[in-house]
């Protein structure tokens, strides 16, 4: 197991029973695998940094289409180095910008590093086939 799954692991979907002693259930859906917690995991942590992940392919090597949102201003691409496996924060020069715009592009590298934090542990192992839906 990765440590990217290791971490992952910690989510608990059973607790106590606090006078039997038994374990119970904590709700009656159907209980995710680490891979599919692992995916909704990561699709909602770019969702939140103000990206979007377009696909997930873990055939072969790990393939992850992800693109900037555009409700979140001056937030950066990201790409991955297929030789070397790292991925890399695109950097952009904004020109001259008032302090107010500068917070928001430095904001914007804050979450592009946070998200490069989230995708480097990963592997194909970690993760589901993922595919966003559009609305026709």
């Amino acid at each position: 197991m990765t440590g990217y799954a290791a971490q992952r692991m910690a989510v608990c979907t059973y607790r106590k029973h606090t006078t039997s002693g038994k374990d119970t259930a904590m709700n009656t859906q159907p209980q995710m695998s680490i891979e599919e917690d692992n995916t909704q995991h990561l699709v909602e942590s770019a969702n939140r940094l103000g990206y979007t992940i377009a696909t997930i392919d873990t055939t072969d090597d790990l393939a992850i289409e992800i693109r900037p949102a555009a409700r979140m201003p001056y937030t950066p691409p990201l790409y991955r180095d297929w030789q070397t496996g790292q991925w890399t924060i695109q950097t952009t020069s904004y020109g001259s910008l008032d302090p107010e715009e500068i917070e928001k592009v430095t904001d914007g590298y804050r979450r592009a590093i946070a998200m490069v934090s989230e995708l480097a542990p990963l592997n194909a192992r970690d993760l589901v086939n993922y595919s966003i839906t559009r609305n026709a």
